[in-house]
Order: structure tokens, then sequence, then C-alpha cells
């Protein structure tokens, strides 16, 4: 493990970093901006602060070492998901720890530990004088609750922005084997509210007369799919699918490779397609609605007996292809609003849009990725159709022109966003040895 790299991972995972109002602490934020900012000057790379009203300070940095070399620019972000201290017995979240051959902190993969991985491997390059790049670096510090109007600041800055490739580090491999992703899911929330009566009721005095929010609300809910849940019931969800890529052998084969990674004993997946989908192409070429969680009433939490009077539920839309973010949520709503009785009030909340977002990458540059990669790792890679999404990445497509290289450097184990948040050894010393390559070799342009 390098030493030099660990230590600078322990103070960036040290700053608290979290982007979610209310758990936000901009002395903290301001502190991990000085720690880059350091890092990036004793390299002698020229830094900037770009700062919007409804943002956290988004770090560009850029370095020129020849205008005849193409030009990448790395994607990363410094903020991370909010965290309960309580639950984390490893160590806690933000000192970062290894155990058994794995550092445990939250963003350990989560995007600090991968966008060092770049910014790490860059300076020590200009140090030996072995870059073969120009570079620039843009860390945001808002992915984790959506970037919200982040889009103006790159339509602001697209000149300083402009590359011949921008790489992503931002996701996990399968197993020990390296993937190159080629799409990401589009993605749209839905925030539903079932009221039957202005208050919660007691059962014992109201049970049997009046309707209850949560029944109602699970009905609601059940209507959305097929008995077997193997499809979406609302018309028209289903359309603008990536039918090519579907029925396409090359993926199929692909996803083979990729189920056999990981221990299934029944697949979940659309029977809506003549051939037998596994999971990662479900996952990653096909829309999905998904109910992030339902809250109402009382659960056992003290000696009382209701009837819930108002039922909220989360929807989370994931979405493929050529579907448009917006028409897919209006499609989903009126779906509700005809199935929802008229003894019910419904109000209904769509936010968070975002498109889905295909990767085509030339076969020059794949052939080269893939030798890059199969040599850093010593497997062939694969290619991923991935069920995430990263919004941002979209926008730099549309605005900037430049051509995404999504290359994740994480373990399938990193438990991201979740409770020990990890990152393996191993999987560090070849993300190491990847980025080294990739910034000390020419890219084809």
């Amino acid at each position: 493990m390098n030493n030099r790299y660990l230590n600078l991972l322990k103070q960036y995972v040290g700053f608290r970093t979290v982007s979610l109002p209310g758990h936000q602490e901009p002395e903290q934020i301001d502190n991990c901006l000085a720690f880059l900012i350091t890092l990036f000057g004793n390299a002698g790379v020229k830094v900037e602060l770009w700062k919007s009203e409804l943002l956290n300070p988004i770090l560009f940095a850029h370095y020129v070492k020849d205008k005849n070399l193409p030009t990448i620019l790395v994607y990363g972000h410094y903020d991370v998901v909010a965290v309960n201290p309580d639950e984390w017995k490893v160590t806690s979240p933000f000192e970062l720890k290894e155990k058994d051959g794995i550092l445990y902190g939250r963003g350990a993969t989560d995007n600090k530990g991968q966008n060092l991985v770049h910014i790490f491997t860059v300076t020590e390059l200009i140090a030996t004088g072995q870059l073969a790049c120009n570079v620039k670096f843009f860390i945001e510090g808002n992915e984790e609750t959506g970037s919200a109007g982040i889009e103006k600041v790159i339509e602001e800055h697209k000149e300083e922005l402009k590359a011949d490739y921008m790489l992503v580090s931002d996701g996990e491999m399968v197993g020990t084997t390296p993937v190159i992703e080629l799409s990401l899911r589009g993605l749209a929330n839905i925030k539903v509210t079932v009221r039957t009566a202005n208050k919660d009721n007691h059962s014992g005095l109201a049970g049997g007369a009046i309707f209850n929010s949560v029944v109602e609300a699970s009905q609601l809910i059940l209507s959305l799919y097929s008995e077997s849940h193997g499809q979406i019931e609302v018309p028209g969800f289903s359309q603008h699918l990536p039918t090519d890529l579907l029925r396409s052998g090359h993926v199929q084969t692909n996803n083979q490779k990729l189920a056999q990674k990981v221990n299934l004993k029944e697949v979940f997946g659309v029977r809506n397609f003549s051939m037998a989908l596994n999971p990662f192409t479900a996952i990653g070429l096909l829309p999905t609605i998904e109910v992030m969680g339902i809250s109402a009433g009382n659960a056992h939490e003290g000696y009382k007996h209701i009837i819930p009077g108002e039922t909220k539920f989360g929807l989370n839309l994931r979405l493929v292809g050529q579907q448009d973010p917006h028409k897919m949520t209006d499609l989903v709503m009126e779906y509700l609003r005809k199935h929802a009785p008229d003894y019910v009030d419904l109000e209904m909340e769509a936010y968070s849009h975002h498109p889905p977002i295909r990767i085509n990458l030339s076969k020059e540059i794949s052939d080269h990725l893939n030798f890059l990669l199969e040599k850093a790792y010593g497997e062939e890679p694969l290619e991923k159709f991935t069920g995430g999404g990263i919004p941002v990445v979209g926008h730099f497509m549309d605005i900037v022109g430049v051509k995404p290289l999504l290359i994740p450097l994480a373990n399938d184990t990193c438990n991201m966003h979740g409770v020990h948040e990890n990152i393996g050894v191993s999987f560090v010393e070849k993300a190491l040895a990847f980025s080294e390559l990739f910034f000390s070799t020419r890219l084809p342009c």
C-alpha cells in the first residue's frame, strides 16, 4: 500500500463534508477545500474556487504540460452522505481505519477514495515528468444532494472545461474484474400523500367505519405492478427502451459473465422480452419504479391503537433509452390519480429529474482502455450498463461536448452510502496502477 496515498486519504476522509441540508458544517467544507488546494498547489497545479448561491464551492484545477497533448478532465466530488455514528462499530465514520485489508470510512469509496487516486497519480507524474496529457479537475460538493443548478456553473465555465475526455471514477467493479460503464439510468422521484381523514382515529371507536390511509396507499402501490411483479402496469412506461442493446448478443454475453460473479438463488427480472434477462441486463437497461419508503401511523411504538388518516410514500423511477423523466412522472402520476378512489385525497410532487445517458465509445479508445485495464488488473475488463445515475455527466456531454470515460475503481462490497463504507487495499493498489498507466500513456484522440 502506498503510504503517502494512505496518509492523504486519512486526512481527506477526516473532513466531515456532508452536503445534506441540516447536516452541513461549513468550516469542515472550507478545511477540506484548503487541503485539496494545498495538494494541487504543491504540485504546481493552478486552482480556482467557483461559487454559486445554491452550491458548495467547486474546485477547478488545471495543468498544461503541452498544448499539443490531449486534455483529460477528471470529475469527482468531496461531499459525502450523512451518517449515524452510533451504527459504526469498526471505526467512527470520519476516521479512516484499516482492518483485514479493508479501509473503512465515510467517503473511502464515494467519492474521496476514488478521486484521490487520480489526484495523487497526476501530482506524482507531474513531479517525475511522466505526465502524458494536460489535466483539469472538477471537484464539487453537492453530488450527494443532486447538484441542483450545477449545469449553470458548467455553462458559465464551458470554455475552461473543454477537454478531449472526461474521466469519472464513481462506482463499483464486479468482483475483481475491471469495468467500463456504457450507460447510466435516468431518474425521477415522486412524493405521494394519501389522505382518508383529517387526523388519525381510534381503531376501537372508528374501526370498520372509516377508510385506512395505509391500506389505500398500499393498494395504489400494488396497482403499479403485475401480479408476478415482472413488469410495470403503467401504460406507456415501458416505451422508448434501448431495444438494440436488450436484444444484443454482445450485451447478453457480457452480462452472463457478470452474473457468474454473484450468488443468486432467483433472478427478479422483467418478463416482457423474449430473451431471458439476467439481473445485470435488467438493472442497467430496463426502467423500474421502486418504493423508497412508507410513513404513517404507529408501528407498535407505544400503546397507540389508531387508524392512520394520512400515509406518505416515495417512488423512485429509474429510466433508460429515450425515456423523458418529466413525461414518465406525468404518466405515473396520472395512473395513480385514475386508480385512487373518490374518497381518497391524493397529493403528489415530482422532483429530481434527469435523463438517461448512453455512451458510445470509439473502437480506438475502447481498445486503449481495455489494454490499460487488463495490464493493471490482470483481467479482461467487462462492459457494464449501470443502474445508477450521475446527472452531471449528462450536463458535461450536452453543454461542454466532452466524451465521458466511466471507470469505477471500488470493490462491489464497498457498501456505498451505507454503514462501514469501505474500499479494499488491493483495489486501491490496482486503481493506482491503472491511473498511472492512464495518465502516463497518451490517449488516442
